[in-house]
């Protein structure tokens, strides 16, 4: 049973699985446990390791999805489970979503609330990053680079901590964009770098595409990862792309609150993060 929920965890690709799945999820042998891992507030999850998840196991975890409004306005009562559209509100594991995308059964779904977290707060060296850091005085070690970011490390903890790393949420091959000058034109972002996550942040190609999702969101708190306010307003939040400036320091594209686009430091306060993630409908 172990083994069979293990090359479920691998697979890259569509995963059939009940509304409340019972799964399982340990380190391999000589591995720390997944219990611990949550319970470790930094350094959950290697960023740089790209086979962390081929290194999951089983252990016990409930998911469960229930449809709590629609037309982006909460509903007086609970609804219950049904088929999603692309209008609807969910709460999976307490947590509310609004459905982006919903095609061949499976939806993209995105956070409610913009999460307290930085897109990065350094501690790289160049060669770690590829030269993706930032040169001007006090941001020497800082990357626009998502594969190396805090961010993409928050979000890979957010998907073993928060949704319990269950098979439900299927692994996406993510594109992600960088730029080593300065470009405000996001139509000249053509090349695209590929990395495989279950919860992502969508890039500012596909944050275009949802324009008219985001309009509606009246988003002014932060919140930290224990459901707390985190003392910051913010009326945005990160895409996965970024560049670096004429005075070499580290910028990200973000999304506002009528779905307009703007950019800022990596490090900048007055942001979050939205976490995204496909979940299946079977």
């Amino acid at each position: 049973m172990l083994k069979d929920i293990k090359q479920r965890i691998k697979k890259l690709g569509f995963i059939s699985i009940e509304l409340v799945i019972l799964a399982s999820i340990v380190m391999t042998a000589g591995g720390i446990g997944i219990s611990k891992l949550a319970q470790n507030a930094t350094g959950v999850m290697n960023v740089f390791n790209d086979s962390y998840y081929d290194e999951l196991e089983a252990t016990k975890s409930e998911l469960t999805v229930k449809i709590i409004g629609r037309n982006h306005v909460n509903y007086l009562y609970d609804v219950g489970e049904k088929n999603l559209t692309d209008e609807d509100i969910v709460q999976i594991n307490g947590i509310d979503c609004y459905v982006l995308q919903v095609e061949d059964n499976k939806a993209k779904l995105i956070t409610k609330d913009i999460y307290n977290v930085r897109f990065d707060t350094g501690g790289h060296t160049s060669a770690e990053v590829e030269g993706h850091v930032g040169t001007h005085t006090g941001n020497t070690d800082k990357t626009y680079d998502y594969k190396y970011s805090t961010l993409r490390t928050w979000m890979n903890n957010f998907y073993v901590n928060k949704l319990g790393a269950d098979s439900r949420i299927l692994p996406t091959t993510v594109t992600y964009y960088t730029k080593d000058s300065t470009d405000y034109n996001l139509n000249n972002y053509v090349t695209g770098s590929i990395i495989n996550q279950y919860v992502f942040a969508l890039n500012a190609k596909e944050a275009k595409q949802y324009k008219s999702k985001f309009s509606w969101n009246n988003l002014n708190k932060q919140i930290n990862d224990d459901g707390s306010l985190s003392g910051y307003d913010s009326n945005s939040f990160w895409t996965n792309t970024g560049y670096i400036n004429d005075d070499g320091l580290s910028y990200v594209w973000l999304v506002n609150y009528s779905g307009g686009f703007y950019s800022n430091i990596v490090n900048y306060a007055y942001t979050g993060a939205r976490p995204v993630f496909w979940i299946s409908l079977d």
